[in-house]
């Protein structure tokens, strides 16, 4: 809980001139994986633990009075500096602030149904999960049950993980588990919580391997697609459709099209008149198309499915 000690650190982050905080707030706040953050349509807001430490702080990013830019603020204990600076720097990524590629606009203009959508919503900037690891839970939850249910999943998990929260204005911000704290759960813990068999092993095992830093993040987002693909499907449970959504979401891979999604399938299926059933392969084929800017399509129909299909 933050109390009258609470201190508040922010700085400022220039945005390109095609850049729409508006746009990505949109989305998040419909997005099913959206369940440890606060979005509203002037802020994001995240309770997060600051540089590998159990320090913990509030983060908020909003538009600078100016509308020129991102405001980051950190409000918390104890607060550095350093603490500042690496959050500016996730942030960065994850909202995608900076300039897009060279060729997306010329794809858009080659591809008419996927220009179409970029004409109709304008540039759609693909968005990473603050924590890498988010993502791979959001996976793990996600695979073969409705959003509904997965976000239930991943609400039990946070109350058997310690429910960890942080209290700041009057409303209380959810922390992510943190792979230690899943490490450390029974699987009959997890079963009783109603995850599968599959999904509670496959969880309480991947976790442990972050602990022991057997799998690292941060090594992963250094590979090519195909070692990294490897070294995420080689764990129980983590099939191509989940360790290509975490190499999109959490890693930030731009050339990834998860093409086992069931909306993106719909997706891809009614923007060129597909008939059923929806063969995964031939959604990658088309796919392959928009190589090597599939990341920045999967985010342009993640929105086209979410905020205005």
């Amino acid at each position: 809980m933050l109390d009258e000690t609470v201190v508040t650190l922010s700085c400022d982050i220039a945005t390109p001139r095609d850049f729409s905080l508006f746009s990505t707030l949109s989305y998040l706040s419909r997005a099913p994986g959206i369940v440890f953050e606060t979005v509203s349509a002037e802020h994001f807001r995240k309770a997060v633990y600051l540089q590998d430490s159990d320090r913990t702080a509030i983060l908020s990013v909003s538009e600078t009075p100016n509308q020129q830019g991102l405001r980051v603020e950190l409000h918390g204990m104890s607060l550095s500096h350093l603490d500042l600076a690496k959050v500016r720097e996730r942030i960065v990524e994850c909202f995608y602030v900076f300039s897009p590629p060279d060729g997306l606009l010329d794809l858009f203009s080659r591809d008419e149904a996927v220009g179409l959508l970029h004409e109709r919503y304008g540039l759609v900037r693909p968005f990473l999960y603050y924590e890498p690891y988010e993502s791979l839970l959001w996976a793990i939850a996600a695979q073969q049950v409705n959003v509904g249910f997965a976000r239930t999943l991943l609400l039990r998990l946070h109350e058997v993980s310690g429910g960890a929260t942080l209290q700041f204005e009057g409303k209380d911000y959810l922390l992510t588990p943190r792979p230690g704290d899943v490490a450390s759960l029974s699987i009959d813990v997890l079963r009783e919580a109603q995850f599968s068999g599959t999904k509670a092993r496959g969880l309480v095992e991947i976790s442990k391997a972050l602990v022991s830093k057997q799998l690292d993040f941060a090594v992963l987002k250094k590979l090519d697609y195909d070692a990294a693909m490897a070294s995420l499907t080689r764990y129980y449970g983590v099939g191509r459709w989940t360790a290509e959504y975490v190499l999109l979401r959490g890693l930030g891979f731009e050339d990834v099209f998860p093409s086992g999604d069931l909306g993106l399938k719909k997706a891809v299926a009614s923007l060129y008149a597909l008939g059923s059933p929806l063969v995964e392969e031939n959604i990658r084929n088309i796919s392959y198309g928009w190589s090597p800017y599939r990341g920045w399509i999967s985010q342009l129909l993640f929105y086209h499915i979410n905020v205005d299909a």
